[in-house]
């Protein structure tokens, strides 16, 4: 068989998505480090979005399957964070690896950009 043969691809898809899905179903765990030690957080809202639903379109499986697919085939994984307007986290919304790039600016930090496909 020659690399691009269809039982490849074939075979790469399904040990990426037994990957993801394995990495998907583990339990989402959001501790803080206190003088006592670390201690679960179940009522921060960051919580929420990591373990539950981290936007209105997306379940917390989904969502974690998609960062572990495209980690898996891109090497990254990129997600926007959406803030209120006091600035917390209110949404985590996965972006395309193949359409995004990370810009070193002349102060050392990075941003990103990213290309919307339209249908």
């Amino acid at each position: 068989m020659e690399f691009g043969d269809a039982n490849n691809v074939a075979m790469v898809y399904a040990c990426v998505r037994l990957l993801s899905e394995s990495v998907a179903s583990l339990p989402v765990r959001l501790l803080r480090i206190t003088p006592q030690g670390r201690v679960q957080e179940i009522v921060d809202p960051l919580y929420h979005l990591l373990a539950v639903a981290p936007n209105p379109e997306t379940t917390s499986f989904v969502y974690w399957e998609t960062v572990a697919f495209h980690l898996s085939l891109t090497g990254n994984s990129y997600s926007e964070i959406e803030r209120s307007q006091d600035g917390r986290p209110v949404a985590l919304w996965p972006w395309n690896p193949r359409l995004t790039r990370a810009l070193r600016m002349p102060n050392g930090d990075l941003k990103y950009e990213t290309q919307s496909i339209s249908f």
